[in-house]
């Protein structure tokens, strides 16, 4: 299901709406991945993967995601498929100064330990704003 997901933080006036989840629409990783992997290089991987592997399970979601450089958010596909020669994980760069994204943990009602993008305090609440599918 997804889901508009609000964080703001509590020391200063950062807020940032975020659509999250898997809908009716994402049923399948071949439905979704042009639109939302950028990487020419890492699309043509991923449907080699589907292609030519023994997949053995795929998770995925919109997630949100901080990078370990600048603490901008973003919201990305998380991306792991697990085949019969390993597994894949999406990874993604800043696309403001190409440091790493990671996804942010599971933080519902409380992220303190994230720091706030724009005042840079561990201060960030995350709240669900609506669902749909």
């Amino acid at each position: 299901m997804r889901y508009l997901g609000l964080i703001q933080c509590k020391k200063c006036n950062y807020r940032k709406m975020f659509t999250l989840g898997i809908g009716f629409m994402d049923s399948s990783i071949e439905n979704i991945l042009d639109s939302t992997i950028r990487s020419r290089q890492s699309r043509e991987c991923i449907k080699r993967i589907l292609k030519d592997e023994t997949v053995n399970n795929i998770d995925y979601s919109r997630v949100i995601m901080r990078c370990e450089r600048c603490n901008r958010l973003y919201a990305r596909l998380s991306l792991k498929i697990e085949h019969q020669s390993g597994t894949y994980i999406q990874l993604y760069r800043c696309p403001k100064c190409k440091g790493q994204l990671n996804e942010l943990p599971e933080c519902k009602n409380n992220t303190k330990e994230v720091p706030c993008p724009d005042c840079g305090k561990p201060a960030l609440v995350i709240e669900d704003c609506g669902f749909w599918d």
